[in-house]
């Protein structure tokens, strides 16, 4: 796989999690976009929790979302890390849902997930925006379908989805 060349990259300044879900999830719905999604490690340093929030929500979801310019060369990219969301309690797991599911309903491979605990992305917001789409761009991805969706899932929330959904 070849690597990721950005130009511009920005860190996405989050607000509360209904903002954070419904503005991942309008950037996973715009043209011209791909979506790569990360499960954090479950465990931080104190450092991690000073930047992305107390470890009682790890792991964390991270977005690394890329307009493209040319193929492996993104024009611009927005860093989504930090306290985005977690599935680490019932309402907060259906946000990260609705975020899969309108993942789901796009074209195939405009919505990337690493899985498998090789792939957990490292805490990236203590890092600057650049050294942050760098590092998560590193780590490599395949297409969200419907067969690997629940081996994402279990990179973030040790209860299985279907739960969630009866909540």
């Amino acid at each position: 796989m070849s690597k990721l060349q950005i130009i511009q990259a920005w860190r996405y300044q989050g607000g509360d999690t209904g903002d954070n879900e419904t503005n991942l999830c309008n950037l996973v719905a715009r043209p011209g976009w791909t979506v790569r999604l990360y499960a954090s490690p479950t465990q931080g340093t104190p450092e991690d929790e000073r930047c992305s929030g107390p470890s009682t929500n790890f792991p964390l979801l991270a977005a690394l979302a890329t307009e493209d310019l040319l193929p492996g060369i993104a024009r611009f990219a927005i860093v989504m890390d930090g306290m985005l969301l977690t599935a680490a309690r019932a309402p907060r797991a259906r946000e990260i849902q609705a975020v899969l599911d309108m993942a789901m309903r796009q074209p195939e491979g405009k919505v990337l997930v690493a899985y498998g605990e090789e792939a957990r992305a490292p805490f990236t917001a203590g890092m600057d925006a650049y050294a942050a789409a760098d590092a998560l761009a590193s780590i490599p991805t395949k297409p969200l379908i419907e067969s690997n969706r629940p081996h994402f899932w279990q990179m973030l929330s040790s209860t299985p989805e279907e739960l969630h959904r009866d909540f």
